[in-house]
């Protein structure tokens, strides 16, 4: 079993180990045995391998270890991790000797003569020396910087690298970034070039059609032709709404649909009937042919001379059914509208009287301003004959309240008498009634006659009582 890679980072060079081995780099170990590996004073890392599945595993492992102990035996190492670490050394060395042998190659120097080619390279040394002694006397220096010199140099100039590599980075996305907005921009002025040679091509194009010469002359006419037009268009609009005044509504219409189908399919069945009369007469006008006359075809003409007579009698007939239909339409349309007009004044006075009792209610008057029903909750009309007893006396005396009121704002103040009222009211009711009374008597003078004194003790106002004489 192998235990994990460990790889060493340069913070941790010389703090890990594997038993009692310290680790320089990364390592990888074989876990035969329990193996423990240590990191530090932080943690302890104890690897177990499986137990031996049989005798012959148990055997096989022995072997291992007693080859592995002959062959660190034999390397003169005191255990396997110095066997490791020298043959790494090994094929550094190894790997150094043939780079000093291709260096040899390189300046030409062969095996046979090495000490003429020593003699030589120290020959160059010694002018080298010379050399550099020259260059440190021209620089005025004593002598060349150390390694420890040069590294330190060289991690400042690799961190300045570094920090212009990111400048450099962060250049190229500024410059990037440019290259964009300015390829817009061109996109840009490419499409506000195309615009403007287009507004200049409309542009002659419009002058052609309107010079300056002759613009302040064409404007003119053309905004009393405007004028003219709007003129023509009032008028027009006036009729038309004069027009849809005279329309009739929207029941009328559907009324005189419903008619026109009807007459339409009175038309069919007389067809109808025309045809199968038509089939009759050949018929008997066949049969006549074959009974050879007899003077009946003289009385077919005359009946058809008859029928003919009497459709024209009914198609005069019918426009006359139209045309009272269309004017008993008209009149009542025309009565109804009048009627709502004059009962308008009447409603005004009525709602603030009628949401004291009944919020939101509407009610609807008949001829000669008589009750026909009220609206509370919803579309449907209550009819005035099925309410009770109670809210018909109300809403009387809140139409009374109303007329008084209207005739009270054309400048005619007249007192409202109300002799023995609110008979069926329940408490809750009669409450709300004198709100409204209230409300009236605030613009003209309202008088109660009552004898329930105790039951319009609430109502306010000045109460007057009539007592009989002594004797």
């Amino acid at each position: 079993m192998l235990s994990p890679p460990i790889e060493l980072g340069t913070a941790g060079a010389g703090k890990v180990s594997i038993g009692d081995s310290l680790l320089a780099g990364s390592a990888v170990q074989a876990a035969i045995d329990p193996l423990t590996i240590r990191v530090g004073d932080l943690a302890t890392i104890t690897v177990t391998p499986p137990k031996a599945a049989s005798a012959a595993d148990q055997k096989k492992r022995q072997d291992a270890q007693r080859r592995l102990s002959k062959l660190i035996e034999d390397a003169g190492v005191a255990s396997a991790s110095d066997l490791r670490a020298a043959r790494a050394r090994r094929e550094a060395l190894e790997a150094e000797g043939l780079g000093l042998r291709a260096e040899l190659n390189m300046l030409g120097i062969s095996d046979a003569s090495p000490a003429l080619a020593i003699e030589g390279i120290k020959t160059e040394i010694l002018a080298i020396d010379a050399m550099v002694a020259e260059a440190l006397a021209q620089m005025k220096v004593d002598s060349l910087p150390s390694a420890a010199d040069i590294t330190h140099r060289q991690d400042g100039l690799r961190l300045n690298r570094e920090e212009a590599r990111r400048q450099r980075q962060a250049l190229d996305g500024t410059i990037d970034a440019q290259n964009t907005i300015l390829s817009n921009v061109a996109d840009a002025r490419g499409r506000l070039g195309g615009t403007l040679t287009e507004i200049q091509n409309r542009l002659e194009a419009d002058l052609a059609v309107l010079p300056d010469s002759d613009r302040l002359s064409l404007v003119a006419a053309a905004d009393k032709a405007v004028k003219d037009a709007q003129g023509g268009y009032r008028i027009k609009a006036a009729a038309l709404e004069e027009q849809r005044g005279k329309a009739p509504s929207v029941e009328e219409l559907e009324r005189r649909q419903n008619r026109v189908t009807r007459l339409l399919n009175a038309l069919e069945n007389q067809k109808t009937r025309l045809g199968i009369l038509d089939r009759e007469i050949a018929n008997l006008e066949g049969q006549i042919q074959n009974a050879g006359g007899d003077g009946l075809g003289e009385k077919v003409e005359e009946l058809r001379q008859a029928r003919d007579l009497t459709e024209r009698e009914v198609d005069k007939h019918k426009g006359r059914v139209e045309t009272l239909a269309l004017l008993k339409s008209t009149i009542e349309a025309c009565y109804t509208e009048q009627r709502d007009r004059l009962h308008a004044p009447l409603r005004r006075h009525l709602k603030p009287f009628l949401n004291d009792l009944f919020p939101a209610a509407e009610i609807e008057l008949g001829d000669g301003f008589s009750i026909a029903g009220i609206k509370r909750n919803g579309p449907s009309t209550e009819l005035f004959e099925r309410l009770s007893a109670g809210t018909q006396e109300q809403i009387a005396v809140l139409v009374r309240l109303a007329m008084g009121a209207m005739i009270c704002d054309r400048g005619q103040p007249v007192p409202i008498i109300l002799d023995d009222a609110l008979v069926f009211s329940d408490d809750d009711r009669i409450e709300q009634m004198f709100d409204a009374l209230n409300r009236s008597g605030l613009k003209q003078q309202v008088i109660v006659l009552t004898c329930r004194t105790r039951a319009f003790a609430m109502l306010g106002g000045r109460q007057l009582s009539i007592a009989t004489s002594p004797g």
